[in-house]
């Protein structure tokens, strides 16, 4: 793939995902109204997505980066749609509320985990890639009815930071001095981040 293949894949990766995030917002028809633009490459993008409704997109929530967003959802009445998108075949769903569901990877809480996200009113930290769709869990799977903005406020993103610990002013060991400013240890500590939207 040369230069400028590269630039126009980049760019239709960036406009296919401004559109789902205007998709996300959208409460009156879910379509929304572009530019007119000169590539023709361009124009069938647009064309193409212009075609698509809510019932195609679903919320993702990345702990890691803590990033938001909406994403495509390629076949709305197969579970391996989803399993792509988080990254797992073995799911577990979750009530969000009366009106929607969460699916997460039923093994991603595992040894050497280095994000996790809390679920406002859930026991237990939910780890890996979390889809956010309308509905009971069952088929066909719908869009989110809220946004994201209200979706977002009920998660945490968290991660285990590792902080320098060092000797301060005064401390004295029994052998005498002990050098301040020297590394004693490392103290661990939780991150916590609201998702960023994007």
């Amino acid at each position: 793939m040369n230069r400028t293949e590269l630039a126009q894949d980049h760019l239709h990766s960036t406009l296919k995902s401004a559109y789902c995030r205007a998709l996300s917002l959208s409460q009156v028809d879910a379509r929304v109204a572009f530019a007119p633009v000169k590539s023709s490459w361009a124009r069938a993008l647009f064309k193409n997505l212009e075609g698509k409704d809510m019932e195609n997109f679903v919320y993702l929530l990345e702990p890691e980066s803590a990033i938001f967003r909406a994403a495509e959802l390629p076949d709305r009445n197969s579970i391996a749609s989803i399993a792509g998108l988080i990254g797992s075949d073995l799911i577990q769903m979750i009530r969000f509320d009366d009106m929607h569901s969460l699916f997460v990877g039923e093994e991603a809480l595992r040894v050497g985990l280095t994000a996790f996200t809390i679920f406002d009113g859930y026991p237990i930290p939910l780890a890996g890639q979390i889809a956010l769709l309308g509905g009971d869990g069952s088929k066909p799977y719908r869009s989110p009815s809220i946004t994201m903005t209200e979706a977002a406020r009920r998660f945490e993103c968290c991660r285990p930071v590792l902080d320098p610990v060092f000797v301060p002013m005064d401390r004295v060991a029994n052998k005498g001095l002990i050098v301040a400013g020297a590394l004693e240890g490392l103290q661990v500590r939780i991150d916590r981040r609201s998702p960023v939207l994007l």
